[in-house]
């Protein structure tokens, strides 16, 4: 591993720029008929389940970012 690791000023601040490809917004068309063909009730008790658990620890997280 090394001790030291040289960085050129010219290299770092040269212009450039970063190109994405695009990326789909608002794209999901499936019905929910659809997909209840594709999924069994109990995958989607599991997926509804998921998303309440992430829904929870995203506000505990926020509770704790605005109230301390």
């Amino acid at each position: 591993m090394t001790k030291s690791l040289v960085i050129s000023p010219e290299e770092i601040a040269k212009e450039s720029e970063i190109t994405f490809r695009p990326i789909p917004v608002n794209h999901y068309q499936r019905t929910l008929a659809e997909e209840r063909g594709i999924f069994s009730d109990e995958d989607l008790v599991r997926i509804y389940r998921d998303m309440l658990v992430l829904h929870n620890f995203e506000d505990m997280l926020n509770k704790i970012k605005t109230q301390g």
